[in-house]
């Protein structure tokens, strides 16, 4: 499987990508989230270490130095490593929802829910109604400066300053909006069980 002479298909890989990157084998390990090493690196990039003992990584560590240097899911699976483009493939998805969690801004952070994962889990017809609100109001002539809500989760919701005028609009009808849903469930169920 691996020999001094030949090493593995995937220390080839990540070796080529990690010197196309111009890292150094110290750089790219200090930079993984995992503990892994300088030495430890090179004998992966290798296939071997001492006297020509085989050397494997394990597919989570070879998945984060594939990350580090670039090399895709697609490319590890060509190389013979699926186990480890797998668990790449999944750091990916965990990082790009992470990135997209943080790119909402923190006025949309509900008590550690996010708006728009709110969004995402009301019905569709929902979503339309909220939307559709949200630009009638834009439309309108009068200026909603004035408005006041009966409601006092609704009004300081109006008053955050560093919302947009469509922000708080749009975060003031999503709540209207799952409040009827959820009012409207509870009535439903009283009729089936009544």
């Amino acid at each position: 499987m691996s020999s001094p002479e030949r090493g593995t298909p995937e220390g080839a890989l990540i070796r080529v990508a990690r010197r196309a990157r111009g890292l150094s084998a110290k750089e790219a390990a200090a930079s993984v989230p995992i503990r892994l090493g300088e030495t430890r690196w090179y004998h992966i990039e290798a296939g071997y270490e001492g006297k020509g003992k085989p050397v494997v990584a394990p597919p989570d560590t070879l998945a984060h130095m594939a990350k580090r240097v670039g090399v895709s899911p697609e490319r590890l699976a060509e190389v013979g490593r699926s186990d480890a483009a797998e668990i790449l493939r999944e750091i990916l998805r965990q990082e790009a929802e992470t990135q997209e969690a943080s790119a909402v801004p923190a006025e949309f952070r509900i008590g550690g829910t996010q708006m728009l994962d709110v969004a995402r889990r009301l019905p569709r017809e929902v979503l339309r109604q909220v939307l559709d609100e949200t630009e009638a109001q834009e439309r309108a002539e009068a200026p909603l400066a004035n408005r006041q809500y009966d409601d006092d989760g609704l009004q300081k919701l109006w008053e955050i300053v560093e919302l947009s005028e469509m922000e708080r609009r749009m975060a003031i009808n999503a709540i209207q909006a799952w409040r009827q849903t959820r009012d409207n469930m509870g009535e439903s169920r009283q009729n089936h069980t009544g």
